[in-house]
């Protein structure tokens, strides 16, 4: 069954407003929503995620009792995200991957996230709300989000929100209404393959104990944690997402698309 999907002018952030509608629509098992002006928006662990009026998708789908109580989440965020990474792979350019534990990246810049947040109802199954962001039409970024890319600055072509939202929420619908009859490992399976530096060693600061290391994604836990094995061959971790960050290094080679990149670096 498809979602009950609405296209609206602002709200406070999408996320919230089909919490409030997963209650009330109950002729649909899933709530989809598209603005074009979000007022506050937030990303992972309640950062305010930073978009444009007009410039940007920003959709949420909610889905009723959808998710077993006793399973972890992060598997499916991880099927989720792998769903849309590969879309978009399609319409905006091939090299776009995920950087644990949630975001969409092409070649070192972020272009756009995933947010997954539940709800109980006293039974032994949830609410799944996803939120999508992305960045579609913008030309220039605040100063203090650097590393920030467009889909136009990478194409050098215009995106229409409307275009993307519905094909979006057929592969988020599908993603979701298929995860709960895999297991959790085959959840992780295309998550893994997608991930940016799964093979290319990268730079890692250990937020607490301020080390700074060489090192390749090992292993995605099912609770999204994360192993690192460092160039002297010993594992890392598991880092929950505060305890690690990423130091991107220049990417090998032309990082020089169709668009013109703005003030994004």
């Amino acid at each position: 069954m498809k979602s009950a999907r609405y296209i609206i002018e602002s709200c406070h952030s999408t996320n919230d407003t089909v919490k409030e509608w997963l209650h009330s629509i109950t002729s649909h098992q899933s709530v989809a929503v598209l603005t074009y002006d979000q007022l506050a928006g937030r990303g992972q662990r309640g950062r305010k995620w930073y978009s444009t009026p007009y410039e940007s998708l920003i959709m949420s789908l909610g889905f009723r009792e959808i998710w077993p109580a006793e399973r972890p989440v992060f598997p499916l965020l991880a099927h989720v995200s792998s769903g849309v990474a590969k879309f978009l792979q399609q319409i905006i350019h091939p090299d776009l991957l995920l950087k644990w534990p949630n975001d969409l990246f092409i070649r070192d810049l972020k272009i756009g996230g995933l947010l997954v947040e539940t709800q109980w109802q006293g039974s032994r199954k949830m609410h799944i709300i996803l939120g999508l962001g992305v960045n579609l039409n913008q030309s220039q970024f605040p100063e203090d989000l650097p590393g920030a890319v467009s889909a136009h600055q990478v194409t050098g072509r215009w995106f229409n929100p409307e275009d993307l939202f519905h094909p979006l929420c057929d592969i988020l619908e599908g993603q979701v209404f298929s995860a709960p009859l895999l297991s959790n490992e085959e959840l992780l399976q295309d998550y893994i393959k997608l991930l940016d530096g799964w093979e290319r060693p990268g730079l890692y600061q250990d937020m607490v104990a301020g080390e700074v290391f060489e090192a390749a994604l090992q292993e995605v836990m099912q609770d999204g944690t994360l192993l690192l094995m460092d160039t002297k061959g010993s594992l890392r971790g598991p880092f929950r997402h505060h305890e690690i960050r990423r130091l991107f290094r220049p990417w090998p080679g032309d990082q020089i698309f169709s668009g013109e990149i703005g003030s994004n670096s």
